[in-house]
């Protein structure tokens, strides 16, 4: 069953949807964070692949075994794990009006670790692209006339 669940009263599970009960139920994350570079932040939501990823693959069923069982000094480790590294994000950003207001809505459906060698050759390609382009461009370009 991947419909969202509550809890009732006798520790079951109840999908309000097909109206059935479950006597377990598979946690997932619905993971709100701050997405920060060098020219501004922004709050963002990632769900439960993206957020998996993030905290080192650890599902929100172990993470709710932590608390259970009262161990939040791992609890808060992963999330201190988490905290400052470096990813590449794929978003899908819209504006959304919430009460007259226009506010924008950043959603993360793909996330990969920075591979710094990788972004490095990239950014040298690029640079070297634009030399090329410039070489060519000022090549091609009439000479200007000289007055006497």
């Amino acid at each position: 069953n991947m419909c969202k669940v509550i809890q009732a009263s006798d520790n079951n599970w109840m999908c309000e949807r097909c109206n059935k009960q479950y006597d377990h139920c598979c946690r997932r994350y619905i993971y709100s964070l701050t997405m920060v570079d060098d020219t501004s932040c922004t709050w963002a939501t990632s769900f439960n692949d993206q957020a998996e990823l993030m905290l080192g693959g650890v599902t929100a069923n172990e993470m709710n075994q932590y608390l259970e069982n009262g161990d939040t000094q791992k609890f808060e480790e992963i999330f201190q794990e988490a905290l400052f590294t470096d990813w590449i994000f794929k978003c899908k950003v819209k504006n959304e009006m919430v009460n007259d207001e226009q506010r924008i809505k950043t959603t993360i459906y793909g996330m990969q670790k920075v591979d710094f060698v990788e972004e490095s050759k990239n950014l040298l390609k690029a640079i070297n692209d634009m030399v090329d382009h410039h070489e060519r461009t000022c090549r091609s370009a009439p000479a200007a006339a000289s007055r006497p």
